[in-house]
């Protein structure tokens, strides 16, 4: 028995060490069934739910949503896998329409978004870069990180 975890990783991403070491394993016959908590973690699109479910299904490997209690290797399984992973696809629409609505309504009530500017002493960052000092060093004494140096360098 193997696992396989994706930390951080959303199901939304169709790219994941987690879900390609599961596909690998499945290829070299080394599993015959997949059981996953639930089919929303491993998949948020319809086109890669049923995408993956056809490549676990060539090579002979049946899927099994634990919390679901789906097996996917039954018609029925297969049905409601296909009503829940439109539901899933859906749902990621919603919430990234309702996240851009969100962003919309901040710009449009003068909210500034995105870290606040940093300001610095810009001649006193030029005059410690031509002294030869690392961005990392002249960061430190002036109190600022070194990609706000950086900036600064590159506005001159």
């Amino acid at each position: 028995m193997a696992e396989c975890v994706d930390e951080g990783i959303s199901g939304s991403e169709s790219k994941r060490p987690g879900l390609t070491q599961i596909l690998e394993l499945a290829k070299k016959g080394r599993i015959d069934r997949l059981v996953i908590w639930r089919l929303d973690r491993l998949f948020r699109s319809l086109k890669h739910l049923i995408n993956t479910t056809e490549e676990l299904a060539s090579v002979n490997v049946g899927l099994v949503s634990y919390s679901e209690n789906i097996d996917l290797s039954t018609p029925q399984g297969r049905l409601i896998l296909s009503v829940l992973g439109a539901i899933g696809e859906f749902e990621k629409t919603l919430i990234t329409e309702r996240v851009l609505a969100g962003l919309r309504r901040a710009r449009t009530e003068g909210i500034v978004l995105g870290r606040p500017k940093v300001e610095c002493d810009v001649s006193g960052i030029q005059a410690l870069s031509k002294q030869g000092l690392s961005l990392r060093k002249i960061g430190a004494q002036m109190g600022v990180s070194k990609d706000v140096v950086s900036r600064a360098l590159a506005q001159v």
